[in-house]
């Protein structure tokens, strides 16, 4: 005598009905997670351009020192950009007070290692070398401080040079809220950095001109 087991199984409809399920939570909750990436990437951002921020400000005030020693204005005696890539780029614009370079923030960015200023090239790789040390990955974020006159009064950070998440900080803005880092909707962070005047921007903003 056979024993005929009954086959279990799901009916279409159940099938069909559990689908439907599905699409109807990944439809409300896909926005939400999406938003929390988002938000995740830019807090990541900002903590970076903080971190870098109070780093350079350290370094900075040694060069005050430094340049007092020496009796003579330095690297951060008047107002510069320096801006690390993450392949290990160094680029710097401003008045340096050096022979080997001088002119406006607005100028297009100078690679220090073709830089003809031996003295020049070697204080730009030891400041950013050793706020690299000092931030834990800072060597693997792209970022650019600007300097006026000893003080850093901005920052932007990103981890990925081609990313619309830039971290942004400065020590204080007029409303007395910290700044925060924003999804760019139309450009990178290296387009953002073609333009240094928009690291200028975040240093009026919230620092104050």
């Amino acid at each position: 005598m056979r024993n005929h087991k009954k086959l279990k199984g799901f009916t279409l409809i159940e099938l069909v009905v559990v689908v439907c399920i599905i699409g109807a939570l990944t439809a409300v909750l896909a926005p939400n997670m999406l938003q929390y990436y988002r938000s995740s990437r830019v807090k990541e951002c900002n903590s970076d351009a903080k971190l870098v921020f109070n780093a350079s400000q350290t370094e900075v005030q040694k060069h005050i020192s430094m340049d007092r020693a020496n009796a003579k204005d330095g690297l951060f005696a008047d107002k510069v950009v320096i801006y690390y890539q993450a392949d290990g780029t160094i680029q710097f614009t401003g008045n340096t007070n050096y022979p080997g370079y001088g002119g406006a923030v607005q100028d297009g960015f100078k690679d220090a290692a073709t830089c003809s200023d031996v003295d020049l090239k070697a204080q730009i790789t030891e400041f950013v070398n050793k706020v690299n040390t000092t931030v834990s990955d800072g060597a693997s974020t792209n970022w650019a401080i600007y300097v006026d006159h000893y003080i850093v009064k901005s920052c932007a950070a990103s981890d990925v040079a081609t990313s619309k998440y830039i971290g942004k900080y400065s020590a204080k803005d007029a409303s007395g809220s910290t700044p925060e880092a924003r999804e760019m909707a139309d450009e990178t962070y290296e387009s953002f950095m073609a333009d240094t005047a928009e690291l200028l921007d975040i240093a009026n903003d919230y620092y104050g001109s």
